[in-house]
């Protein structure tokens, strides 16, 4: 006999329904008639988007699957000890939003890769 608590309900699948229907939507829309012309369109949406969508897109990305995966299993087996993980991670979050982001988005960069063949200049006239 399956357990009422941990089996999928007419809800459930509703919404696992949509949310699959709306993701494939989306990639419908963009993949079949919005086209990008180039790769850098592609990839870093032509350079247009503002700092603040790529500051949000960041801190997404640092929210993994991993960490929704690992933070329950740490709450268990750590107890509360886990909150020092999210203070930490809030710190970290702050320290990218206002120092790491402002100085490397005005570079126009696509990878960490770029800043090594930078010459130093470069990010001294940011500094200033």
């Amino acid at each position: 006999m399956s357990d009422p608590v941990n089996s999928f309900h007419v809800l459930d699948y509703v919404a696992m329904g949509l949310f699959f229907l709306v993701c494939t939507g989306i990639g419908v829309y963009y993949g079949c008639y919005k086209k990008q012309k180039t790769t850098e369109e592609y990839l870093l949406g032509g350079r247009r988007m503002h700092l603040i969508p790529v500051a949000i897109s960041l801190l997404v990305t640092y929210q993994s699957a991993i960490s929704v995966l690992g933070v329950p299993l740490e709450t268990y087996v750590y107890n509360t000890m886990s909150y020092y993980m999210v203070v930490a991670i809030m710190i970290a979050h702050a320290i990218q939003g206002f120092f790491i982001v402002p100085l490397v988005y005005p570079l126009g960069i696509s990878s960490s890769y770029e800043v090594g063949h930078m010459p130093l200049d470069t990010f001294v006239k940011i500094l200033k």
